[in-house]
Parts: structure tokens; C-alpha cells; sequence
């Protein structure tokens, strides 16, 4: 039986007729994280070409004063819907400017 895969309009997702969820891609990613923090430097690779699996590298003011838990919450918060489907596996680097010198 094929699974069918029902979304909200305009959510990160939307219908499939396939058995596998819709895809994103880097330039998605990226664009998310630009939004959320402006003028970061901001990385990301698909690993392994199947759009599911990437690595982030996120340079952003916005982490000063912050722990790493805290950076990365608040990456996972700015991906939004995108960690809860389309991105499985994201390994994340993120840094304050400060840490690049």
C-alpha cells in the first residue's frame, strides 16, 4: 500500500503522491537560517545527495552570550517544521564571530 503525505498549504512540506516525504534542499536551509539571523555566515552541505542528511556551519552574533545548547536550540527553532520532516539527520557547528578570529 503507498503511503500518501497530506500538509498544510505553505507549510515546508506539501502533498506527495510517493511514498517518501517531500525533500529540501541546502539553499532552503540556508535561506531559513539568513532570516533568522542576519549577517551570520551561514554553510550547508547535503552528505550524502539524498536531501535528507546535511552538515551546518552557523556563524551568527545572535550566539554571543550563549551556550552551545542554547546556539543550537536556537538553529532548531529558526529550521522550524523543516527538523520535524524533511531534514533528517543535521550535524550543526555554530560559533560567535568572536570564535573565528
Amino acid at each position: 500500500m503507498q503511503r500518501r503525505r497530506y500538509l498544510q498549504k505553505g507549510s515546508a512540506t506539501s502533498r506527495s503522491d510517493t511514498p517518501y516525504p517531500f525533500m529540501t534542499n541546502p539553499e532552503v536551509i540556508r535561506s531559513r537560517l539568513l532570516t533568522a539571523f542576519p549577517g551570520a555566515r551561514v554553510d550547508v552541505t547535503d552528505l550524502t545527495g539524498t536531501l535528507d542528511h546535511f552538515q551546518a556551519v552557523v556563524v551568527a552574533r545572535e550566539f554571543d552570550g550563549k551556550s552551545r545548547i542554547e546556539q543550537h536550540k536556537m538553529v532548531y527553532a529558526a529550521l522550524g517544521d523543516l527538523m520535524s520532516g524533511p531534514i533528517h539527520a543535521l550535524a550543526l557547528t555554530t560559533r560567535r564571530p568572536s570564535d573565528d578570529s
